[in-house]
């Protein structure tokens, strides 16, 4: 692996059990906002890549980035086998050997639902972003 997959990779690993599925979604939302030239916000992890308008050209791009990034091999499988950023999440938390998420985050699970949903999330998963890139 590159230093670049090896400090992603590393940084995932090395991150408690409930955060790894969110900061890996934080990456994978990033990476695809960017290919794309969205809003992160504009990218739902549950929602169709199509909708996104990601066509075939950037969805070999994003593939290209990501098996770059996190040394997975994706093989042309977006959006057909993994059509939503949670099933590639899933796919890549497997092969990552990330292991399953073991429950809410301590800070997540005292949060009352009006805060998950006014900011305070995306708060959270954006700081634990902002981490993954400056390492």
């Amino acid at each position: 692996m590159s230093g670049t997959t090896s400090r992603i990779v590393d940084h995932l690993q090395e991150t408690a059990a409930w955060q790894r599925r969110e900061l890996l979604m934080a990456f994978l939302r990033e990476r695809t906002a960017s290919c794309l030239s969205l809003d992160v916000c504009d990218v739902e992890p549950g929602g169709p890549l199509m909708a996104l308008g990601l066509t075939p050209l950037q969805a070999r791009q994003l593939e290209a980035e990501l098996e770059s990034q996190l040394g997975v091999p994706l093989r042309r499988a977006l959006p057909s086998e993994y059509p939503t950023l949670e099933a590639l999440a899933a796919f890549l938390s497997q092969r990552l050997g990330l292991g399953p998420e073991r429950g809410p985050a301590p800070r997540l699970a005292g949060m009352a639902p009006q805060e998950r949903s006014s900011g305070v999330l995306e708060d959270v998963v954006a700081a634990a972003l902002e981490e993954l890139c400056r390492n």
